[in-house]
């Protein structure tokens, strides 16, 4: 998807710009436990599938772009709540068989997700993070290469029956300087990705990835 990536590197720009024409510094601990604080992140996604269901199925993970806004809500100096707004790139790269031969396959998945997760604020620097994540299948792009399979084998593919709709959990910590956050998580999908009963040979899965970003707070 390139508007998310044109979009993760803007905002990325964007900021860092701002930050180095107000010499603002970066690095300093700042207590902002009991402020309400909007802020904006960019980074990365490693992104695998796991509870794997299929013949002879393989997976590897893939990289992919993440960027959206945050709102730290504090409930007193030791707890919060943050909801995120996040577009997002998942995906993996994998291989298998089915009734008419082998096959690889490269997939792209960009979601939409939104958790919203519960604040642990450990110190002014550390923040602990969990809850549930929504998320919602903006777009999908895939490659599929195929040995002495069939078109018919490629087209059960191309209809795959894509859930929209995935809840899923999310834990993580956030590592905060005087405008700048730096955060590490990790997501799991609960519910199958696709669910196409009419097509049991095809694999079914969940998501599962990590996700690194640096955050600037307003």
């Amino acid at each position: 998807m390139k508007t998310l990536k044109i979009l993760t590197v803007a905002i990325f720009s964007c900021f860092a710009a701002v930050v180095m024409a107000q010499g603002v510094d970066v690095v300093s601990t700042v207590d902002n436990r009991n402020n309400l604080q909007l802020g904006f992140k960019v980074g990365f996604n490693n992104s695998d599938i796991y509870d794997i269901h299929g013949q002879g199925f393989s997976a590897n993970p893939i990289y992919g772009p993440v960027a959206g806004t945050f709102l730290s809500i504090p409930f007193g100096k030791y707890f919060g709540i943050q909801p995120e707004i996040l577009l997002s790139e998942k995906g993996f790269a994998g291989s298998g068989t089915i009734s008419d031969g082998e096959y690889s396959f490269f997939e792209r998945l960009n979601f939409l997700d939104i958790p919203l997760m519960i604040q642990i604020k450990l110190a002014p620097n550390i923040y602990l993070l969990g809850g549930p994540e929504y998320s919602y299948l903006l777009s999908r792009s895939y490659s599929f290469t195929h040995g002495i399979t069939s078109e018919a084998t490629q087209q059960q593919f191309e209809s795959d029956n894509m859930l929209h709709s995935i809840l899923g959990l999310i834990f993580g910590a956030d590592f905060n300087f005087n405008v700048i956050t730096l955060g590490g998580r990790i997501a799991w999908d609960l519910e199958d990705g696709n669910d196409d009963e009419n097509e049991p040979s095809l694999p079914s899965y969940r998501n599962l990835w990590g996700q690194l970003t640096v955050g600037f707070r307003l």
